[in-house]
């Protein structure tokens, strides 16, 4: 009956672990992603482009939506707005990557013990 109990409580625990990592590196993939779109503190943003298109006319990609400029005056009438990025991320976020990267070098630590008493 014990070896029972105790065996249930070690498949719980594994399973539980097993969700809580996944969580946390699925947030950490997602704040990775919405810095890459969004542009991180140290990058500019990365939806701008600006090309030549005449001598007086230059045309704005942001965010997918363009403008076109002709000696310096709007051709369209509604400006894109453009979000600057975020300086810092958020707590959460933050803690979710700390804990994140503790997993994954607790993870790698594991592994490699137990491969190295696998092979002796």
């Amino acid at each position: 009956m014990i070896g029972g109990v105790a065996r249930f409580v070690g498949a719980f625990v594994a399973v539980a672990t097993v969700l809580v990592v996944g969580i946390l590196l699925g947030v950490n993939a997602v704040d990775k992603g919405i810095q890459r779109v969004e542009g991180g503190a140290d990058k500019g943003l990365s939806g701008l482009a600006i090309t030549r298109v005449d001598g007086d006319r230059v045309e704005l990609t942001v965010m997918g939506e363009r403008v076109t400029l002709d000696k310096g005056r709007l051709q369209e009438a509604k400006r894109p707005a453009v979000e600057t990025p975020r300086a810092e991320s958020p707590f959460l976020s933050r803690m979710g990557n700390a804990v994140g990267e503790w997993v994954r070098g607790l993870t790698r630590s594991a592994i490699q013990w137990m491969t190295e008493r696998l092979g002796s």
